[in-house]
């Protein structure tokens, strides 16, 4: 037992991880709780019950507030530079200017800009500013960047009432098992989903060796010191040392350092913002205060998170990996060295929805692939950019691994003798 095994491992986890613990933080619940006033007076609230109440896109994506930052600034830009704002404004005939603007839309290629988002836009602006247009478009950023930090604000209130009620039962829940009110359980189940998910490495992560050993361990005491948690498998003790990097805005574990890069709860300030990269390769003139690299700085956050590090399992729960933090992950991948490293992907994922199995792992593989797609592109070796998820296949470094939240929630399913505080 004397040859102890270390690793290390970051964890990465996005939405669907609070999610998955109870909490309720979508953004379209956040919606629910706005009142009407607020979207007579507030560009984006009024920008979302319209996108909603129009239909204008499938599923949530109407009240992705990330998604919707990038496409009203475009939106914003082409009415400026334009100049229809002013024909709108001059009330010029609707039927001609549609037409005038749906050959714009064809010339440049805009395929995610119609008329009727525009009107929208146009509307959004007229109406949260009293009824007038802003003369220019640095006058138009100023007022929604004004209205971004006041939904900020609101959704930083909305986020703390949603996890008040748990914040005192979490002693109450791991001292007895008791699993009242699961839905309002959001710390004690986000404890045991760290807890699940830092330990893949061996697959089993408290066996008999316990006993055998005499080892007192205890699922705090295991992941509370510098994030790192003693897990055994066959006959080797493995240590593994866990870094967690959160794109929420929730500390769901008290005693780890994490690194919450948008802001948290506990600091006093969140940020909503778009990729950097996305907004200079998108705009003529980049409205640059609405990226999140921006927003940091001007923060005067520090996320402290070690880009140096070479980590041995990256590990990837609840986060949609989307346009709007590529730019992370792309930091991240060439730190490690990702296509010379031997790190390994893991990319966790379980049936949140009523679809099948199927569909939730093919939607999952899908954003996988893209992501990694994408990122081949910036190799130098373009080769090596075109064969690099085969590489990772090959060397058996990219894996998805299927989770049961009823399992890992049942506190019924962990050895009593590793749940004792002695």
């Amino acid at each position: 037992m004397e040859n102890n095994e270390r690793t290390k491992q970051l964890l990465i986890i996005g939405n669907g991880f609070d999610l998955a613990c109870g909490l309720k933080s979508k953004y379209t619940d956040f919606f629910e709780t706005i009142e009407f006033r607020k979207k007579e007076q507030n560009y984006w609230y009024y920008i979302f019950d319209s996108l909603k109440n129009n239909n204008l896109f499938s599923s949530y994506e109407w009240a992705d507030i990330e998604l919707q930052i990038l496409r009203q600034l475009k939106n914003i830009e082409i009415l400026y530079q334009n100049d229809f704002i002013r024909s709108l404004e001059a009330q010029k005939y609707v039927g001609t200017l549609e037409t005038e603007i749906n050959l714009m839309i064809t010339k440049r290629n805009l395929n995610d800009v119609t008329f009727i988002s525009l009107m929208i836009t146009y509307l959004g602006l007229r109406e949260t500013n009293h009824s007038t247009i802003p003369e220019t478009l640095s006058e138009a950023h100023d007022i929604i960047f004004r209205h971004l930090t006041l939904l900020e604000d609101d959704f930083k209130d909305f986020l703390s009432k949603q996890i008040d009620t748990a914040e005192a039962k979490i002693d109450h829940y791991l001292i007895s098992g008791s699993n009242n009110n699961s839905h309002h359980n959001y710390y004690p189940k986000a404890f045991l989903l760290l807890y699940h998910l830092f330990a893949w490495y061996p697959r089993a992560p408290l066996s008999e060796k316990c006993k055998e050993l005499n080892l007192k361990l205890s699922y705090e005491e295991t992941i509370l010191f510098n994030g790192k948690i003693s897990l055994i498998r066959d006959d080797k003790i493995i240590i593994a040392e866990n870094d967690l990097l959160s794109f929420n805005y929730t500390v769901p574990y008290r005693y780890m350092d994490i690194c919450n890069i948008h802001g948290s709860l506990q600091n006093g300030g969140i940020i909503f913002g778009i990729d950097y990269e996305k907004v200079i390769s998108t705009f003529k003139n980049p409205p640059v205060r609405f990226t999140k690299s921006y927003r940091i700085i001007k923060n005067n956050f520090h996320p402290n998170f070690d880009l140096t590090k070479r980590y041995d399992s990256i590990l990837f729960f609840g986060h949609g990996l989307g346009e709007a933090d590529y730019s992370y992950f792309q930091s991240i991948f060439d730190s490690i060295d990702l296509y010379h490293s031997k790190t390994k992907l893991v990319f966790f994922w379980y049936n949140y929805t009523n679809n099948s199995d199927e569909i939730i792992y093919d939607d999952l593989i899908s954003r996988v692939f893209k992501l990694l797609e994408r990122y081949g592109l910036t190799f130098a070796n373009k080769a090596h950019g075109i064969n690099l998820l085969t590489k990772l296949q090959l060397e058996e470094r990219i894996i998805f691994e299927k989770i049961d939240m009823e399992y890992i929630f049942n506190l019924n399913n962990y050895p009593s003798y590793c749940n004792n505080k002695n």
